[in-house]
C-alpha cells in the first residue's frame, strides 16, 4: 500500500517553493513504487525457487533406459522398458506363455537392480506376477497405473537370466504376421485377375 504525503497548501509558497514541494512529492511517490516493485520481485523469486524445489525430481534416474520392441499387436507397437544398472541383453517376449525373458550381467560382488515397465495391453497378471532369476523366485515391488505395470527387484551381479510371467498376454497375431497375410491375399487376388485377363485375351483372339 502506497503512503504518500501530499504537498501542503501551495498558495503561501513562491513558485520555486511550489516546484520543490511537487518534486519532493514525485520523488516520494517513485520511492514508494520502487520499494513495492522490489518487494514483489523478491516475493516472485522466492515463489519461483519454491516451485522449482517442489518440482525437482528427488529420485532421478541415473541409469540408462533400455526400450525393447515387444512386437506389433492389433496394429499397435508395444515396448517394454527396462531401467537397470546391469547390461541387459537377449530380450524375448513369448505371448503363448505370457512370458518376458532377458539376461542381465554386471561386475561380480556388486548389487544389480531392474525396474521393468510392462504395458497392460501387452501382458498383465490377475493372480500376481512370477519373477525368477536363474530359476530362483524373487518378490518384486509392484507399482502400476492405468496403462503400465512397474516391477522392481534386485540381485547379486553376475550373468543371469530374468523371467517375468503374467497370466494373460495379448491374443493377437505377432508382429509381421498380419502383413504376411495381407500380402498372401493380394498375391492370390492378382493371380486370379491375371488368369482372367489371359483367358479373355485368348477368347478375343479366337473370335
Amino acid at each position: 500500500m502506497l503512503r504518500i504525503v501530499a504537498p501542503k497548501n501551495l498558495g503561501v509558497f513562491t513558485r520555486r517553493e511550489c516546484l520543490g514541494q511537487w518534486l519532493c512529492f514525485v520523488w516520494q511517490l517513485l520511492e514508494q513504487l520502487h520499494g513495492r516493485r522490489c518487494r514483489q520481485r523478491r516475493n516472485w523469486r522466492h515463489s519461483l525457487r519454491h516451485r522449482r524445489k517442489k518440482n525437482r525430481d528427488q529420485h532421478p534416474i541415473l541409469t540408462p533406459i533400455n526400450s525393447f520392441d515387444a512386437g506389433i499387436w492389433e496394429w499397435n507397437s508395444y515396448y517394454v522398458d527396462v531401467i537397470s544398472n546391469s547390461t541387459v541383453s537377449d530380450f524375448h517376449f513369448n505371448p503363448d506363455d505370457a512370458l518376458i525373458r532377458f539376461n542381465v550381467s554386471g561386475t561380480n560382488n556388486t548389487t544389480g537392480y531392474c525396474r521393468v515397465t510392462i504395458p497392460k495391453g501387452l501382458l498383465y497378471s490377475e493372480n500376481g506376477w512370477q519373477v525368477t532369476i536363474n530359476g530362483e523366485p524373487v518378490t518384486p515391488t509392484i507399482d502400476e497405473d492405468a496403462e503400465n505395470t512397474n516391477l522392481y527387484f534386485n540381485y547379486n551381479h553376475s550373468t543371469k537370466t530374468v523371467e517375468i510371467m503374467g497370466t494373460d498376454a495379448i491374443p493377437e497375431f505377432p508382429s509381421g504376421t498380419p502383413m504376411l497375410l495381407i500380402l498372401a491375399v493380394l498375391a492370390v487376388v492378382l493371380t486370379i485377375y491375371k488368369r482372367k485377363l489371359q483367358k479373355a485375351s485368348i477368347q478375343s483372339n479366337q473370335e
